[in-house]
């Protein structure tokens, strides 16, 4: 997790299952915005978690591995994603220190034909200043020049929009998602204010309990005000609870989100129930 409390999940190969189907479906939303599959012609460059695992202590058994959720989902791509479209590879993947991975990610892949980046905007505003710098370029779109798609999630954009746009350059374009460590729950197909699609045929159950009966010291008693899906209603905050096949059961992430459709279910991201 990227604040507070290490959090300790279960990554299983249903949920990595899952991370497989709603990544894919994410990209497909975008070419489904754009109209064409363009960005699969060619490399996709995440900027993501290390991905190196280590023990956790265990009372006998097989060893329990641990890690970033970004660095194990990295260790168990599809093979046909690592040839023909993850960057920046799984030995750069590996670097922890940060400033030295960003050096070895500018260094393998300003010559590359990249067609998306992704990252948390903070990161992907570094990385632009980093690339720039070291091609001489003004925009990210002088240096990859088939580059269409800015994938961004885990803070909201708001801050850093203006600027990604100034120096991604014209053509462009910016797909939100909506990740979280638990599960990949919503992803954009449609306008910015018409909210992020649920993804909901990937394994999670999703449930929610409006916000104005949420009290985290009862949570044991306020199952009749859990709503599932079919029962949501737009303009409403709801505390949102998963289940998911990794063995989470009606799981409160700590974040709120309101319906701005039911059918296609859309929602907007509203905060957390702790502030």
């Amino acid at each position: 997790t990227t604040a507070g409390r290490t959090k300790y999940l279960p990554v299983t190969g249903e949920m990595l299952v899952h991370f497989r189907q709603t990544g894919l479906a994410s990209l497909l939303f975008h070419a489904g915005r754009m109209g064409h599959a363009d960005v699969f012609r060619g490399r996709h460059l995440f900027l993501g978690g290390s991905t190196v695992l280590t023990s956790l202590p265990a009372a006998g058994g097989p060893p329990i591995l641990c890690g970033d959720l970004s660095g194990i989902t990295a260790l168990n791509l599809p093979g046909w994603v690592e040839r023909h479209l993850y960057e920046p590879g799984r030995e750069i993947a590996l670097v922890a220190d940060w400033p030295a991975k960003l050096d070895a990610i500018v260094a393998r892949t300003r010559a590359r034909d990249l067609t998306l980046v992704a990252g948390i905007p903070s990161w992907l505003l570094i990385l632009a200043e980093r690339v720039l710098a070291a091609t001489g370029r003004s925009v990210l779109r002088e240096v990859w020049p088939r580059l269409e798609c800015i994938v961004h999630g885990g803070v909201p954009l708001g801050p850093f929009a203006r600027q990604l746009a100034e120096v991604a350059g014209p053509g462009v374009h910016f797909h939100e998602v909506y990740p979280a460590s638990e599960g990949f729950i919503a992803a954009q197909d449609s306008e910015p204010e018409d909210g992020l699609r649920l993804l909901t045929e990937a394994g999670i159950y999703h449930e929610f309990l409006p916000l104005a009966d949420y009290d985290e010291s009862r949570l044991g008693e306020l199952a009749a005000r859990i709503v599932p899906l079919a029962e949501a209603s737009p303009g409403v905050d709801y505390v949102l609870l998963l289940s998911t096949p990794a063995g989470l059961c009606r799981y409160v992430i700590g974040d709120v989100v309101r319906f701005v459709t039911v059918d296609p279910p859309r929602l907007v991201y509203r905060g957390r129930t702790r502030l």
